[in-house]
């Protein structure tokens, strides 16, 4: 009884650790004979949405009408710029201002944020050239680590002194064609200068690395080293098979796709070309597409994976059964996770009815069939009745 009750003593203090600044649940060693595919059995605690600005009505529907715990946001510098008809820098200084007042929200409402560099935020973005041509443009030119220490510590020197829990999400998808499939050259030394620069700062809040290429960590983890910090996250993005979840959108910019997609009405699961492999696309194949991801959690158990990004367009047939198949997916591997998006964009829209169309959305009567996937892996955050919280 002794020897019980000192274990159950550990395992209560580790999970108190485990709950201080967001932190993810300390993950425990599976059971030889159980059914789980990773190294590691977790509980999923974080479930949210991704946004596009940091404002009291957005944070508020994410926790009340949604469920969400988390939200992750990408600097909206490209929306800045155009709506405010301001400046790069004067578009940064308001950036920062956003986010000081918006971690005062969350922090009332009891939500965990996620800030995420965009590329166009790493360096002066020339709105004239293509994503290839900036991409290649922040990889030649050193200055630019030293733009995004600059930035990191400005935000979180604001972070730091909030009481809400922070994730800092280093680089959004970051991609160097060049280096194809591999992650950026670059980039693990750049990470590590950005991690050291955030802790001369804030050292409780915990940091997230995607290794990329692009969102295609499953390709990019199996050279990206682990880096040194105590507080990392590895994150993830899942579109695949792209032809299926990107299936009639034109406008690629912000996207990884070399071409838009212009065949629509593909279902799910089907048979694809894809850049993954061609053949039939299912709930299994997409689980073998992550099991790179699987055994990196393997060897690194105290690293957790977080899925910041995941969807299909609102037109794609069936899109409802491949959002349940990835919803199944992280929470049998335990990863926290962010769908994509909450009023970011029509295409990926869970308020928006399914017809096709890129200019003119209808907002749904009701709620969507997606919407109401994702509702329901939502609720799993709510408090259970009749347990202690």
């Amino acid at each position: 009884m002794k020897k019980i009750a000192i274990s159950l003593s550990v395992i209560l203090f580790t999970w108190a650790l485990g709950q201080c600044w967001g932190a993810p649940p300390v993950s425990v060693a599976k059971d030889e004979n159980a059914k789980q595919t990773t190294a590691t059995v977790r509980a999923v605690k974080y479930r949210g949405l991704t946004i596009r600005l940091l404002d009291e009505k957005t944070l508020r529907d994410a926790k009340e009408k949604w469920g969400a715990n988390i939200v992750r946001i990408q600097f909206p510098m490209d929306h800045l710029v155009k709506n405010y008809n301001l400046s790069w820098n004067e578009a940064w200084k308001k950036n920062l201002e956003d986010i000081d007042r918006g971690l005062d929200i969350a922090n009332q409402l009891g939500i965990t944020v996620v800030l995420t560099m965009p590329f166009m935020g790493a360096e002066q973005y020339d709105r004239n050239a293509s994503r290839w041509a900036n991409l290649e443009r922040l990889w030649d030119n050193d200055v630019n680590l030293d733009h995004m220490k600059m930035r990191w510590h400005q935000i979180a020197a604001v972070a730091a002194k909030k009481n809400v829990a922070v994730w800092y999400d280093l680089l959004n998808e970051p991609l160097d064609r060049r280096d194809w499939p591999r992650a950026p050259k670059k980039w693990p030394v750049w990470a590590q200068a950005l991690i050291d620069e955030i802790r001369t700062v804030d050292k409780k809040n915990w940091i997230v690395v995607e290794s990329g290429p692009g969102g295609e960590m499953w390709e990019g983890i199996k050279s990206f080293p682990r880096l040194k910090d105590d507080k990392l996250i590895y994150s993830i993005h899942l579109y695949a098979p792209m032809k299926y979840t990107h299936q009639g959108v034109h406008d690629t910019q912000y996207t990884d796709l070399t071409a838009p997609v212009m065949v629509v009405n593909k279902t799910w699961p089907g048979e694809y070309t894809d850049t993954w492999g061609n053949g039939y696309w299912d709930k299994a194949r997409l689980m073998r597409l992550l099991q790179p991801v699987i055994e990196f959690s393997k060897k690194n158990p105290d690293i957790p994976i977080y899925m910041g990004e995941f969807s299909v367009a609102r037109w794609a047939p069936k899109g409802a059964d491949y959002l349940k198949d990835c919803l199944e997916i992280f929470e049998e591997l335990g990863w926290d996770w962010t769908y994509h998006a909450l009023r970011e964009s029509p295409i990926w829209s869970l308020e928006h009815t399914e017809e096709y169309s890129l200019d003119k959305p209808q907002l749904a009567e009701k709620m969507t069939e997606r919407g109401s996937v994702v509702k329901s892996f939502l609720d799993k955050n709510a408090p259970k009745v009749g347990r202690a919280p």
